[in-house]
């Protein structure tokens, strides 16, 4: 199973599924959650360099489409996908289920473009999930997987065209 995003959603996908949430305010946010997932190299660096581990972390390599190796070289990652910029392909929903469902801090590097792996994380990850990614210029979301999330998330997901 895998999607495309069509043109007409690429707008909806833009909107925050959380509120953005300060730096300073981040550690207090994650209290009461139950599996940490970070997506993108800024924001996987921003919370490493201030002591926020992630159970898994998503990155490409890139900001704003240029590259950024400051977070890619701390470590090598534990999994590497190949995934293209607008699809999520099955190889990156199975990364994401594979980085879901091992223990300690797991690193999966998205050759390609990770922007769309936080549907990933929504549609397999279990409730009580929180999620941190960044919007460019803004700051960093805080999404928790809830009901509600949940919800949003397959109807988004149900409008993606398929992949085979």
């Amino acid at each position: 199973m895998g999607w495309r995003v069509p043109e007409a959603l690429r707008g909806r996908l833009a909107e925050p599924y959380g509120p953005i949430v300060p730096e300073s305010r981040i550690a207090d946010e994650l209290a009461g959650c139950g599996t940490i997932v970070s997506v993108g190299d800024v924001v996987s660096l921003r919370l490493h360099l201030i002591g926020i581990e992630t159970d898994v972390s998503i990155y490409d390599g890139r900001t704003k489409r240029e590259t950024m190796r400051d977070f890619a070289d701390i470590a090598e990652p534990d999994i590497v996908v190949e995934n293209p910029a607008g699809e999520i392909t099955r190889g990156m929903m199975d990364a994401v289920r594979l980085a879901l469902d091992t223990d300690g801090h797991t690193r999966l590097f998205v050759d390609g473009e990770e922007d769309l792996a936080s549907l990933a994380v929504f549609y397999l990850a279990p409730e009580g999930t929180c999620l941190i990614y960044g919007i460019p210029n803004q700051g960093m979301v805080l999404a928790k997987l809830d009901c509600n999330t949940s919800q949003r998330i397959i109807g988004l997901i149900n409008e993606l065209e398929e992949l085979d």
